[in-house]
């Protein structure tokens, strides 16, 4: 698979109390271009899985996958507007399917991939 380029990591701070949360936050956003299990999550950050979702939900009321689509979904956007790839080629780059890449989208932005880089790249 091949490497993103380490600015599309994103590198922002997440306000949130619970210190085993904001790291699995972090090992989603530096791994985001690379398929994440939550069991990988929970042996980076030391706690049981069961114990990971729980807290999960209890200080973001969220669940780990949804944290994970949602920083996939961040990172096609970037993708989407400052490169030239097409969705195929921005799937390859993360190892998934261009149609996993369209379900993501549309849950998060409801909207295509295609029609949100239409809608929000510049036209000169």
């Amino acid at each position: 698979m091949p490497d993103l380029p380490k600015n599309f990591v994103e590198m922002e701070n997440y306000p949130v109390s619970d210190v085993i949360v904001a790291r699995a936050l972090d090992f989603i956003r530096c791994n985001v271009q690379k398929p994440i299990q939550v069991n990988e999550i929970a042996e980076f950050v030391s706690v049981s899985r069961r114990e990971l979702e729980r807290r999960f939900k209890k200080t973001l009321n969220s669940s780990i996958h949804q944290e994970i689509k949602l920083a996939r979904v961040r990172l096609i956007k970037r993708m989407l507007l400052e490169t030239p790839d097409s969705v195929s080629e921005i799937a390859i780059k993360l190892g998934l399917l261009e149609n996993h890449i369209a379900r993501y989208f549309r849950d998060i932005e409801k909207i295509s991939p295609v029609e949100y880089r239409k809608r929000n790249l510049c036209t000169v």
